[in-house]
């Protein structure tokens, strides 16, 4: 018996209306109505979908079950494969209000799945499909839309409806179909099923685009209801997109019971971007995947891209955020990019929400590219995972991440422990540069870096500032602040001084990574601290010796971790003469690289002479690369040839002062008195040997006076 029909106004419904403009101008859209809830009678939906197929062209099935509301149809039978065009929307039942109120409750249908789309250009909104023996929703031909949906779940949008299948199985030759859509309205609830929430499957099965939905959660997102595989799941099916340009294409793809996103064999081409993988729909809590977050097995896939829009959230899940690694019986993963994703964050990128493994992981893989040249968001933030930041085992750019506080090493290739350079990069893991010296400046930073790979052969240098060191004593990269390209000489080797405009702060890590031609990037490099610009300089800038030492050494210091370095000594006299009181000296201070100081050793000549005590300077010039440096050292020579004694004797109205004769230099002078105030003047007259003495006479004073000793200087 056929089903009674009406028109009715054709209800609004993403790709309606390019799907109408297919259908034939000679063949008539017809309008079924479901009227109950008993299955195979007159006005039940077994009866609509009969109807409909039976009809040519495009047809639409609508509801209008008494007393309108929330209603569940029981099927005794599996429902007959939709064969022709047609829309089935359940937002035509009275009391829709965004969530469907037609449920198809498969729990006593026996064998099969809940809708069968053969046809393609049919539409399927606003029902829920709980509790088939097998797939939810099967499509097996065409372009089909699926929107606003429960499959898995009950009226609630809580409560468990487990398919024993697929929530969602696309096969045959069924592409382009879009399940879900930008508002709202068009989220499909896909959880609780046995096997995947969407497993798209096949050859022909190729360039769908899933967007909007929740899978693995229910219809607040906000409880766990995963799907016992994967969320989503492309096998041998290309060119899909998962998520899209920006938040309005956002899938929920959590707590599934395998990987959130999964491109097995052949899966090429596809694009997951804008998800959130592993988290609740805020990105604040952690709904981790049962395994990793992506596993990707095929080839020239996009996960996230260069906007931070694109970018997936991929964070708390079980076995690590993105595997890239093959399956058995398929081909190394390769071409494949990964850029501007949070791995292990929360949805701000700050705080954690780590991925329990590796950010992103892998062996059996080869030049798929993490991160990018270009400027962030293009690189990935990998952080607060609880083993390494990136352990990808082939030859993978790694370019422009921010990596830190991962469990263990940023970048790793031996499960946690450095892999140390190795003369010529023989092992071809990527030798890491070594960042020797770090010296903040005024305006600008100064980095003297030493780096030895392959011959002659370009490389990308990549710096990273850090907050602190891994307790490796490698570091991670937290913040990229340049490049460089270097190329190495005949001996394999490269080591150079650059600038940075702007000044680090002190205290502050800096580490290091190089990338080859052929595509492999190095661990990061042992961290190299900010520090101050030590320069070469001699330890006591003042030094005194006595004039009997002979020898004395003056010890030159610099900055720890510095390069090869050479300094020019000299001494220059003062009050103490060369020759007569030290032995001029030159020479040239080396210190090899990593060695903080050295020594310049000056000869002083001792006399029987009473001076007092004299200075010389032993100055520092010619520095090696540009360094600056303290000019000299004052050094002053204590005279050992003391004490110095004047003797006063007076006859006649005449005085005699007398000094002895080892006293070189010294003139006599007088003063009415004593204290700082003192007016001393020169007396008057020459002093005239006299035996063993110097003797100065002048006339007796008529009252006070006091004499003194005084060094003349030169």
């Amino acid at each position: 018996m056929k089903s009674k029909f009406r028109h009715v106004r054709p209800p609004r419904g993403l790709l309606l209306v390019p799907f109408l403009l297919l259908v034939p101008s000679i063949c008539r859209s017809l309008t079924y109505t479901v009227m109950t809830v008993s299955d195979g009678s007159a006005s039940s939906l077994r009866q609509a979908i009969l109807d409909a197929n039976a009809h040519p062209g495009f047809d639409t099935i609508v509801f209008d079950i008494a007393p309108g509301g929330p209603q569940t149809i029981s099927l005794s039978s599996p429902l007959p494969d939709v064969t022709d065009s047609v829309l089935i929307d359940g937002r035509t039942q009275p009391g829709y209000a965004s969530k469907p109120l037609i449920q198809i409750d498969g729990g006593m249908a026996g064998p099969g799945d809940g809708l069968t789309l053969v046809a393609g250009l049919s539409t399927v909104r606003g029902v829920v499909l709980p509790s088939f023996s097998g797939n939810g929703l099967e499509l097996r031909g065409g372009t089909n839309v699926i929107a606003g949906n429960y499959v898995g779940v009950g009226l609630d949008g809580a409560s468990l409806g487990r398919n024993s299948g697929h929530g969602v199985h696309v096969s045959g030759d069924s592409a382009q179909n879009i399940i879900g859509g930008i508002f709202g309205e068009d989220r499909n609830v896909i959880s609780g099923n046995t096997g995947c929430g969407i497993l798209l499957e096949g050859i022909g099965v190729t360039t769908n685009r899933i967007i909007g939905n929740y899978i693995g959660v229910t219809a607040s997102g906000m409880v766990r209801l995963g799907n016992g595989s994967s969320g989503v799941k492309a096998l041998l099916s290309p060119g899909h997109v998962i998520g899209g340009a920006g938040p309005e294409h956002r899938n929920v793809i959590s707590a599934n019971g395998g990987s959130g996103v999964e491109l097995e064999f052949v899966s090429n081409g596809c694009t997951v971007a804008a998800n959130y993988i592993g988290t609740d729909p805020d990105g604040t809590l952690a709904f981790g995947n049962g395994r990793v977050g992506v596993h990707i097995a095929s080839h020239g896939n996009r996960i996230g891209g260069p906007s931070r829009e694109e970018g997936n959230l991929i964070s708390a899940n079980t076995a690590g955020g993105i595997l890239i690694q093959y399956s058995p019986g398929g081909s190394l993963p390769a071409h494949n990019v990964v850029q501007g994703n949070f791995i292990g964050t929360d949805f701000t990128g700050i705080n954690p929400l780590g991925n329990f493994g590796s950010g992103i992981t892998g062996s059996f893989n080869e030049n798929n590219q993490i991160g990018g040249t270009g400027p962030w968001p293009m690189g990935n933030v990998i952080a607060f995972n609880t083993r390494s930041g990136c352990s990808l085992m082939g030859p993978n750019p790694i370019l422009g991440n921010s990596m830190h506080d991962n469990g263990l090493l940023g970048i790793d290739y031996a499960a946690g422990t450095p892999v140390l350079n190795d003369p010529g990069d023989t092992d071809h893991l990527q030798n890491y540069p070594i960042v020797r010296a770090v010296i903040r400046r005024a305006a600008s930073t100064d980095f003297y870096v030493e780096f030895s790979s392959q011959a002659n052969t370009a490389y990308r240098l990549e710096f990273f500032l850090n907050a602190h060191c891994d307790p490796s004593g490698f570091g991670e990269g937290e913040s990229l602040i340049f490049f460089l390209e270097v190329t190495t000489d005949a001996g394999g080797n490269s080591s150079f001084w650059t600038s940075f405009p702007f000044a680090i702060d002190l205290g502050q890590v800096v580490t290091a990574t190089a990338t080859a031609p052929s595509g492999r990037t190095s661990e990061f490099s042992p961290c190299a601290y900010v520090v101050s610009p030590v320069r070469p300089q001699f330890t006591h800038l003042v030094a005194s010796m006595g004039e009997g030492a002979g020898e004395m050494l003056l010890e030159m210091q610099r900055e720890p971790n510095g390069p090869e370095l050479s300094v020019r000594y000299a001494t220059v006299g003062g009050t103490a003469k060369a020759g007569e009181d030290f032995a001029p000296a030159s020479g040239l201070l080396t210190l090899a690289k990593g060695q903080t100081n050295a020594f310049a050793k000056v000869s002083l000549l001792d006399d029987n002479l009473i001076e007092g005590p004299e200075s010389f300077q032993v100055q520092l010039s010619n520095p090696t690369n540009s360094l600056e440096i303290w000019s000299a050292s004052v050094v002053t020579i204590e005279d050992n040839d003391g004490p110095l004694i004047l003797q006063i004797s007076s006859t006649l109205g005449t005085v005699a002062l007398c000094w002895t004769t080892n006293a070189v230099g010294y003139v006599v002078e007088f003063a009415p008195a004593l204290g700082d105030t003192a007016a001393w003047e020169p007396l008057p007259g020459t002093p005239v040997m006299t035996g063993n003495q110097w003797c100065q006479s002048a006339l007796t004073p008529g009252s006070n006076q006091f004499y003194r000793l005084r060094k003349q200087t030169p």
